[in-house]
């Protein structure tokens, strides 16, 4: 008798594990490249922000851009510190009023 309900059970998580890796691998197959449409181009940065990226750092040595990305890290650090709590909108301002000055 014990035999029996061992042989039940391993054909149970057996089975559980056959349906199991079924269904992973289901998910796996890649769409059809009719169904989908043809891919855009993504948004043009213009204005203020058109220089800012990669190209802002374009022929300069790679510890060079480490450390502009520091500074650059350190700064919004003391800015995330410094505007901690502080409503977006009174952030906008004070940031407006210091420019004007």
């Amino acid at each position: 008798m014990f035999h029996t309900n061992s042989r039940n059970r391993m054909s149970a998580v057996a089975l559980m594990v056959v349906v199991g890796l079924g269904s992973l691998t289901a998910c796996q197959t890649l769409p059809n490249r009719g169904d989908l449409p043809d891919p855009q181009p993504g948004p043009v940065v213009e204005g203020e922000r058109a220089g800012q990226g990669a190209a802002q750092h374009g022929g300069l040595p790679a510890d060079r851009i480490a450390e502009a990305l520091e500074r650059r890290a350190a700064e919004h650090r003391a800015l995330s510190e410094r505007f901690a709590g502080v409503p977006a909108d009174r952030i906008e301002e004070q940031l407006a009023r210091e420019r004007d000055e």
